[in-house]
C-alpha cells in the first residue's frame, strides 16, 4: 500500500505544476490583451483618414454583391482581395461607424502578439512573453494599428504568424520521424494548413512574401544546413511567393502609378537608400521617438562618402557575428538576417507608390520588428541572470519600465488619428517639408468650404514642389467657385501641362474658359474630354452649362438630362436645367427641376428661392 501511495503522488504533483503554468498562461494572455488595448484606447475614437475612403468608405466595391464578386474577378480589387473582403463583411456588419473597425485592428494586433508568444514558447526563445508584449506595444507599430486601411498589416501578419506556427509544428514533428500512421496524417495536416495560412497572407499583403525566405533561415538556425527535403518541403511556399511578387511589382508600377522621374533612381542609388533604411528602421526600433507619418524623403548623394557608411555598417555588422559565431554572433547573423529578408520588399529595390512622399514609414515594418525585439527580450532575460536570486525581480523592474513607457507612447501617438486635420497638422509639424500633408490640409478645407485656408496650405504645398499638378488642378478648382476664371485657367493649364494624361483637368479648364468668354476652346475641350469618357456625368452637365453660358439654353437642356440620366442624384444638374427651362419660358418645366433637385438636397436655399420667384411670376431666377 505505501508503494501504490508513494507511486500515485509523482502524478498529482505535476498536475499542480501544470495547472499553476495553465493560469500564468491565461493571466499572460489577459494582460497582453487588456494592457494593449487600454493603450490604444485613443484609437477607438478615431476617425477615416487618407486612403480609408478609396478601400472602403467610398469604394463602390463595397455596394453590394456585384462588388464583392468584382473583388475576386477584377483589377479592382488592386493586390489584396482579402482584406477588402474584410472590410466588405464589415460594411455589411456594422455599416461605416469608425469604432468597431478600429477595435477589430486593435484585437488583431494584440492576437499577432499572443502568436508570436506562442512561436517563442515553441522555440524555446528566454524571455518569449516580455518579447511578445513589446511587439504589442511597441510604438512603431500605432500606424498600423490606429489607421484602419493597415487591416492590411495586422490581418496579413496574423495569417503569416500562424503559418509559420504550424509550419514549426509540423517541421518539428517531422524530426521525430515517427512511423505511427494517425501521427503521420496529422503532421501532413499542419503543412498544408500551414501553406494554405500563407496564401491568405498573400491574398491580404503581399509583402508577406518573404515567409519561404524565414522558413529557410529557420531551418539553417535549427540544423547549420538545408538538405533536399527542406528544399522540397518549401518549394510551394517559393511559387506562390513568387506569383504574388510578380503581380504586386506590376501593380504598384502600372495601377498605383509608381513610375516616372521620383522613381528612377540608378541601381547604385537604390543600394545606398537600401542600407540607410536598413538603420533608419532599426534605430526607430530602439529609440522610437519622434514618430511621422510623413519622415522626410532622403536626397540621395552617390557622390558623398557618408552614403557609403550604412552599407558598410551592414557588412561590418555581419563580419562581427561570423567572427563570434560560436558565442552570440550565431543568433544575432540569423536575426539581423531576419530583419533584411523581411524589410528587404521595402528597401527600394522596387518601386512603391508611398516613396513618392518619404522612403521610410512606420507601417513598413511590422513583421520585421519580431526577431530584433526577441533577441533583445533574450539578451536581456541572459543578462539578468548574471543577478542570480535577484534576477527575477530585476527583470520584473525593468520590463514594468520599458512596457509602460511604451504603453504612454502608444497612447500619445494614438491621438494624432483622431481625424484628418489632427494627422495632417501633426505631420506638418513634425516635417514641414512634407508637401503631400500640406496639400491634403488644403483639399481637407476645400471640402469643408474654407478656401482661404485652403489656398494657403496649396500655396505651401507648391512652394515644396511647384510641379505637383493636383495642388495645381485644385487651386484651379477654388478660384473658379470664387469668381476668377482667368486664374483658374492658368493653374488648370498648368496642371495639364504636368500631367497631360489627366482627362478630368480638361473639364473644368473647359468650364472656366467658357465664364470668360473663350467659347470655341471651351467646347474644344469638353468635346475632348466627353470623346474619351462619354458618359462621365460631371463632363456632361460642365458641356451643358458651356452651352447656357453661350445662350444656348434649348441645346443645354439635352445635356443635362443627359447628366442626371448617367447620376440620377445630380441635383445642381437638375437646378441649371430648371434655369434653362425658365429661359426659354417652359415654367412648369423649371418648376418640376427645381423640386426634383430639392427633393435630393432639402437645404439648397437658392434652389428654394428660385422655386418661389418662379411660382410668384417673377421674370429672372438667382444664379446657383
Amino acid at each position: 500500500m505505501a508503494g501504490i501511495g508513494k507511486k500515485n503522488k509523482t502524478p498529482h504533483i505535476k498536475s499542480q505544476q501544470q495547472a499553476e503554468q495553465n493560469k500564468l498562461l491565461w493571466a499572460g494572455i489577459l494582460l497582453i490583451l487588456v494592457v494593449t488595448f487600454l493603450s490604444y484606447l485613443p484609437a477607438t475614437k478615431a476617425g477615416y483618414i487618407w486612403d480609408d475612403d478609396d478601400h472602403f468608405t467610398e469604394n463602390d466595391l463595397m455596394n453590394d454583391w456585384e462588388g464583392f464578386k468584382k473583388i475576386w474577378s477584377s483589377s479592382s480589387a488592386i493586390y489584396y482581395p482579402l482584406v477588402l473582403s474584410s472590410f466588405w463583411i464589415m460594411r455589411r456588419l456594422w455599416g461605416l461607424a469608425p469604432l468597431p473597425y478600429h477595435v477589430v485592428n486593435i484585437l488583431i494586433h494584440a492576437t499577432n502578439a499572443l502568436v508570436l508568444w506562442a512561436i517563442l514558447r515553441r522555440l524555446k526563445i528566454k524571455g518569449g512573453f516580455f518579447a511578445a508584449f513589446l511587439f504589442a506595444l511597441h510604438p512603431a507599430h500605432v500606424e498600423s494599428v490606429a489607421w484602419v486601411t493597415e487591416l492590411k498589416n495586422t490581418q496579413s501578419g496574423l495569417f503569416y504568424l500562424l503559418s509559420f506556427l504550424f509550419f514549426h509544428k509540423y517541421y518539428a514533428a517531422a524530426k521525430e520521424r515517427t512511423l505511427i500512421p494517425r501521427k503521420e496524417k496529422k503532421n501532413a495536416a499542419f503543412y498544408f494548413l500551414s501553406l494554405f495560412l500563407f496564401v491568405l497572407a498573400l491574398l491580404s499583403k503581399p509583402s508577406t512574401v518573404m515567409l519561404p525566405a524565414v522558413l529557410v533561415l529557420f531551418i539553417l538556425w535549427r540544423e547549420e544546413r538545408i538538405k533536399i527535403r527542406n528544399f522540397i518541403i518549401t518549394a510551394p511556399f517559393f511559387v506562390f511567393s513568387l506569383l504574388s511578387s510578380v503581380w504586386t511589382i506590376w501593380e504598384q508600377k502600372y495601377h498605383s502609378g509608381a513610375k516616372g522621374a521620383e522613381w528612377s533612381l540608378t541601381l547604385l542609388e537604390r543600394l545606398l537608400v537600401a542600407g540607410r533604411i536598413v538603420w533608419f528602421y532599426l534605430i526607430k526600433l530602439i529609440f522610437p521617438y519622434p514618430l511621422m507619418f510623413i519622415y522626410p524623403r532622403w536626397e540621395v548623394n552617390a557622390s558623398s562618402f557618408l552614403w557609403y557608411l550604412p552599407l558598410a555598417g551592414i557588412a561590418i555588422a555581419f563580419a562581427l557575428f561570423f567572427l563570434k559565431w560560436k558565442s552570440w554572433g550565431r543568433n544575432l547573423a540569423f536575426g539581423f538576417g531576419y530583419f533584411l529578408i523581411l524589410l528587404f520588399p521595402v528597401l527600394g529595390f522596387f518601386n512603391i507608390y508611398f516613396m513618392r512622399f518619404s522612403y521610410v514609414g512606420d507601417h513598413f515594418q511590422y513583421l520585421a520588428t519580431i526577431c530584433p525585439l526577441a533577441l533583445f527580450s533574450a539578451g536581456l532575460f541572459t543578462f539578468t541572470e548574471r543577478f542570480g536570486v535577484n534576477a527575477g525581480v530585476l527583470r520584473k523592474i525593468i520590463y514594468s519600465f520599458i512596457l509602460i513607457v511604451f504603453a504612454i507612447l502608444v497612447w500619445r501617438q494614438s491621438l494624432i488619428y483622431k481625424n484628418e486635420e489632427t494627422l495632417w497638422k501633426d505631420a506638418i509639424r513634425r516635417n514641414p517639408n512634407a508637401w503631400i500633408a500640406w496639400h491634403n490640409m488644403g483639399f481637407l478645407m476645400m471640402n469643408e468650404k474654407r478656401n482661404e485656408e485652403a489656398m494657403q496650405y496649396y500655396s505651401k504645398a507648391l512652394q515644396l514642389k511647384p510641379d505637383y499638378w493636383e495642388a495645381h488642378f485644385n487651386m484651379g478648382l477654388i478660384l473658379a467657385k470664387e469668381g476668377y476664371p482667368d486664374q483658374a485657367v492658368e493653374c488648370f493649364q498648368k496642371a495639364l501641362e504636368l500631367n497631360p494624361l489627366e482627362i478630368k483637368i480638361h473639364g473644368d479648364l473647359a468650364l472656366a474658359l467658357s465664364k470668360i468668354g473663350r467659347f470655341d476652346e471651351a467646347m474644344k475641350e469638353i468635346d475632348y474630354f466627353l470623346k474619351n469618357q462619354p458618359d462621365d456625368s460631371s463632363a456632361l452637365y460642365n458641356k451643358a452649362t458651356i452651352l447656357s453660358d453661350m445662350g444656348r439654353f434649348a441645346e443645354s437642356i439635352a445635356w443635362y438630362e443627359r447628366a442626371v440620366d448617367s447620376e440620377p442624384d445630380f441635383y445642381q444638374a437638375y437646378c441649371d436645367m430648371g434655369t434653362a427651362f425658365f429661359r426659354i419660358g417652359e415654367k412648369d418645366k423649371a418648376i418640376a427641376q427645381f423640386q426634383k433637385a430639392l427633393s435630393i438636397n432639402p437645404d439648397d436655399e437658392v434652389a428654394r428661392a428660385n422655386l418661389e420667384i418662379i411660382r410668384r411670376g417673377a421674370t429672372d431666377v438667382a444664379p446657383e
